[in-house]
């Protein structure tokens, strides 16, 4: 079991639970996600009067996204970590002037090759999930924890280990509800333990919408992040992002195309046709339930099958 944690853990618990029960995810993530998604898909039928042109989601310089954002009404707020002038992620926002499905759109962008991306993500998130209340988001991972206990207990999850392997991962996640239930006995104005969530937001991946690799030969782009499941997110980088090209100078600008957007709608990557149907079904429902992008479920579909041959 050597590096296989409560963070994998969770990463495989969530996976089977968007899997079992049409898409579900952590609790305080919910907002980001839904809220991201819709305007995707707002952005979506709004340029492409339903036909699914796509959006912006890199460009070569950072003077091509600061012209973009300028031309159609949108603020560029720095995120700032030292004193450099010319900083390495930007929260741009929708103003009220802006395309109607912009309007109040809040999206992040990242110079592509700065490490330090993460720290950017977290500012976002935490600016875009929910308020829930501390008490509620301990009594949320108690109730995670023990349906990951039973479920490895029954052979759902944590497959094919030795019995000392999954004697010890079910201590660990004892040990994390007491801490858990511990912080609950506190007067509720005194209840802490934020920290007890990270494994929590590591489910969560803070995403290249154009993986980092194929902007190599490009010093200087600028590339949209997304907040994607962690299954979602390896499992396509593992699958489809390994055969995308490296882009060379003089590209401009690379738009969402239906296979990239599969990732950021999806919950879970299937690895066979019965799950991608599955997950076709629920990203469907999210994209377009009124049928206004189903020329664009049914490309990503093909593109998505492709990938599984």
């Amino acid at each position: 079991m050597s590096g296989y944690g409560i963070n994998n853990l969770l990463v495989e618990y969530f996976r089977h639970v968007a899997l079992t029960e049409h898409g579900a995810v952590w609790t305080h993530h919910t907002t980001a996600i839904i809220s991201y998604r819709t305007w995707l898909s707002s952005i979506w039928e709004g340029i492409g009067n339903g036909r699914g042109q796509p959006m912006p989601v890199m460009f070569e310089t950072r003077s091509n996204l600061e012209k973009w954002a300028c031309q159609n009404n949108h603020s560029l707020t720095p995120i700032c970590f030292t004193n450099k002038k010319k900083p390495n992620a930007y929260i741009l926002l929708g103003d009220d002037d802006a395309i109607n499905w912009y309007r109040g759109t809040f999206f992040l962008w990242v110079k592509a090759n700065w490490k330090g991306y993460r720290k950017a993500f977290e500012i976002w998130l935490d600016q875009n999930r929910s308020g829930d209340s501390l008490e509620y988001l301990h009594d949320c991972a108690i109730e995670t924890y023990k349906s990951a206990i039973n479920l490895i207990k029954a052979g759902v999850i944590f497959k094919k280990r030795t019995p000392q392997e999954v004697k010890k991962i079910i201590n660990l996640i004892a040990a994390q509800i007491l801490l858990h239930e511990k912080n609950l006995n506190f007067d509720a104005s005194n209840i802490s333990g934020e920290e007890l969530f990270a494994p929590f937001d590591y489910t969560l991946d803070g995403d290249h919408v154009v993986n980092k690799s194929s902007l190599k030969d490009l010093s200087d782009a600028w590339v949209l992040m997304a907040p994607v499941h962690a299954d979602a997110n390896r499992g396509f980088g593992c699958r489809v992002e390994r055969n995308y090209p490296r882009y060379k100078q003089g590209t401009g600008v690379l738009e969402l195309d239906p296979s990239m957007a599969f990732k950021l709608f999806a919950s879970f990557m299937p690895t066979n046709p019965k799950e991608l149907e599955e997950a076709m079904g629920f990203v469907g429902r999210q994209m377009g339930p009124l049928g206004e992008l189903d020329d664009v479920i049914e490309e990503m579909y093909i593109q998505m099958k492709s990938h599984l041959a």
